[in-house]
């Protein structure tokens, strides 16, 4: 953990990510989001460390801690030339006071903000949707249009259940973020297919209607037509009964061909509208069909995530001695023989399941004899590794721990030296350890 003090300027000493460290621009930007009010502050800082192969030195102003909040601040390093990869993170605390050197504990949470309003959003401009279907339906005077409560109804409640999963969640993983935006792409896919069903059976109904109106009108003519001419030939056949009779005969059976052709009309447009109304149940099942797809996938993944905590400890400016025990962990100015002088504690439970240490000789190399090192958990050693060589930096890592913690835990790393011919001088050692 770092402090800042809002009264005076300060220097931070940190170690980047040693896959960039000779590749970096020297200007960075630090991200500093408190913990309590999520309020962000964003600064861009040149690294003035004169050993940066060692440790890289930036200096925050007072007037830019001023911004800052009292309290704690997890803190984020980006170069200014790639902000896309993080290079370094830290908990930060801001005070009024001197800085402590007793650190009681360190711990970074990787935070992931699922917003899922947009998506209930997207739900409610479907039941608005649905409702204008309804609207279309009753004033076109048909009396059924399978599948639209039942949609609805569905909607209700995949919307009453993504609210209840935005108010309970709050943090996450990146690949969260994907699986919704992905779900989100498909949604917006299906909705775009539902709006060109109801569009083409808009469309198939405006015909439709068009020709049953276009027939209607051809039958009122041929009906006026003939008045016409019955009346005609009532006019000029008065007086003659059998010429009459069959003038009305003949007009009946013109009648009768006219009422069966209309008749016959209005049958094929209610097959039509039948068929179209077949084809848009079927549609709408097949999108509830979609949606109940892309909503179980969104479970899934919304299910499936887990948080992950990192917990770092260090020293620096190590003179090792021949045969001795060090303990190390909360302190970076010196180790000790005492490891209750360096626990740094848990704050959450999980299980411990990977661990990287990383010794740095910045002065005297040092023979190559065997160092053992240790992470103690709960006063328990785990032998991390043992390396005897001459390289200025060794890697001690191990990536199949399953070590279980609980809240209040407490942990340090821990180095049995043995006896040099030449002693290893100016030693560095950086911790960092995985909790899922």
């Amino acid at each position: 953990m770092l402090y800042l003090n809002k009264n005076q300027n300060n220097v931070l000493k940190i170690r980047l990510s040693d896959s960039y460290i000779n590749n970096y621009s020297g200007n960075y930007i630090f991200n500093f989001k408190n913990i309590q009010s999520d309020d962000v502050h964003l600064f861009t800082l040149s690294d003035t460390s004169l050993l940066k192969n060692i440790y890289s030195e930036f200096t925050i102003l007072v007037t830019q801690v001023e911004q800052l909040g009292l309290g704690q601040h997890i803190l984020t390093v980006f170069d200014e030339n790639d902000i896309n990869i993080n290079i370094y993170t830290d908990t930060v605390t801001v005070t009024n006071d001197e800085v402590d050197e007793d650190i009681y504990y360190s711990g970074v949470t990787n935070y992931v903000n699922v917003h899922l309003s947009s998506i209930i959003e997207q739900l409610n401009d479907i039941q608005n949707e649905i409702g204008s279907i309804a609207d279309l339906q009753s004033l076109s005077g048909l009396t059924s249009l399978t599948g639209l409560t039942d949609l609805n109804n569905q909607i209700i409640s995949i919307s009453t259940a993504i609210s209840t999963e935005y108010l309970s969640r709050t943090s996450g993983d990146t690949s969260l973020s994907t699986a919704i935006s992905s779900a989100n792409s498909t949604r917006s896919s299906a909705d775009t297919s539902l709006s060109t069903a109801i569009s083409t059976e808009t469309s198939t109904r405006g015909t439709a209607d068009t020709s049953l109106s276009t027939a209607i009108s051809t039958a009122n003519s041929v009906r006026g037509s003939a008045d016409t001419s019955l009346s005609t030939s009532l006019s000029s056949r008065i007086s003659t009964e059998t010429s009459l009779s069959t003038a009305v005969s003949t007009e009946t059976s013109e009648r009768t061909f006219v009422d069966t052709s209309l008749s016959t009309t209005i049958s094929t447009e209610i097959l039509t509208r039948s068929s179209a109304d077949t084809s848009l149940s079927t549609t709408i099942s097949t999108e509830i069909s979609t949606r109940d797809s892309s909503d179980t996938s969104l479970s899934t993944a919304i299910s499936t995530n887990s948080q992950k905590y990192i917990y770092k400890g260090q020293v620096y400016n190590l003179n090792v001695a021949d045969g001795k025990t060090y303990y190390f962990g909360s302190q970076s100015s010196a180790g000790s023989s005492n490891s209750d002088s360096n626990k740094i504690f848990f704050m959450t439970a999980g299980t411990i399941t990977k661990i990287k240490i990383y010794w740095y000789a910045g002065s005297t190399v040092g023979t190559d004899e065997q160092i053992n090192m240790y992470l103690t958990v709960d006063d328990v050693d785990t032998l991390i590794g043992t390396i005897g060589d001459t390289n200025r930096a060794k890697n001690f890592e191990r990536t199949d721990l399953n070590i279980p913690v609980v809240y209040g835990s407490y942990f340090n790393g821990k180095i049995v030296c043995p006896t040099w011919a030449t002693n290893p001088s100016a030693v560095s050692i950086t911790l960092m350890l995985l909790v899922e």
